[in-house]
């Protein structure tokens, strides 16, 4: 059983890895921070392998890196109830569920204003991934989309992509190795940005 957490305000990497590799764990104490600070969910449950499920989060900010890798390994997660954010930063979300094999379902990333690098390879390796969350936003950010679903094997159908303001390799890799997938999205943007496309759907062979 996780301690409760009564902390309201972070500083940089406050839960940096603080349940790493806690194979046993089954359910998240909730973070009640507004604002996750730099490093401040580092890892945090990076290789819990018993955790089935995130039901809820939503922040204001997340600053630098403040969830990289923080669900990275959890082999057993299953879902996310919600998924919430108002202000992204640099790499915030970066490989926050990279490896999450069994994961099926994800809420759409309908909110927020993306920063460099903020969901760049989210899902990579979700290999049980079949539907995409939706991804309404038009305004990107420089890598905010790079390599999102690489190496989602069971990715069939891609996300419709409505932005209509790109940045440098917003889109790069996003769609790399996924094997079966067959239906791609529109491209209706009509001015382009450096790199932008490059490698989006290296590898996709289906």
């Amino acid at each position: 059983t996780p301690p409760t957490i009564l902390a309201t305000i972070g500083a940089d990497g406050c839960f940096e890895g603080m349940f790493r590799e806690c194979n046993s764990l089954k359910y998240i104490p909730q973070i009640r921070l507004n604002d996750i600070p730099k490093n401040g969910c580092y890892c945090m449950f990076y290789g819990c392998t018993s955790l089935t499920t995130i039901p809820s989060f939503s922040f204001n900010y997340i600053g630098n890196q403040g969830c990289f890798s923080m669900f990275q390994g959890c082999t057993s997660l299953e879902s996310f109830g919600e998924f919430k954010v108002n202000t992204f930063d640099y790499r915030s979300c970066y490989q926050m569920l990279k490896g999450c094999t069994k994961l099926t379902y994800f809420p759409p990333i309908s909110q927020g204003t993306l920063a460099d690098g903020c969901l760049c390879s989210l899902f990579d390796e979700c290999t049980a991934l079949e539907t995409p969350p939706a991804l309404p936003l038009t305004k990107l950010a420089e890598n905010c989309y790079s390599q999102m679903f690489r190496g989602c094997t069971n990715l069939k159908v891609a996300p419709v992509l409505p932005a209509t303001t790109l940045a440098y390799e917003c889109y790069a890799g996003m769609f790399e190795n996924c094997s079966n997938l067959t239906v791609t999205p529109e491209l209706p943007v009509t001015t382009l940005a450096i790199s932008c496309y490059e490698g989006m759907f290296k590898g996709c062979t289906s």
